[in-house]
């Protein structure tokens, strides 16, 4: 889980933007490396990607 979140944060990183889709993700990955006691490490990328814009029009590529 950690590494595809990452994986959604680097390809997000250039624009801080991510789609909808990519969001959605990223919130349902993050919601469940929690309950399964993940550690602190990606919250910090986690918090970033919460300020990003999120656009609901364009997909980007994932």
């Amino acid at each position: 889980m950690r590494q595809r979140i990452m994986s959604y944060y680097y390809k997000g990183k250039p624009n801080h933007e991510l789609t909808i889709y990519q969001k959605e993700a990223v919130d349902e990955l993050y919601r469940d490396y929690k309950k399964l006691k993940g550690n602190s490490y990606i919250d910090k990328y986690y918090e970033r990607m919460n300020n990003w814009k999120v656009n609901y029009e364009d997909e980007l590529e994932d």
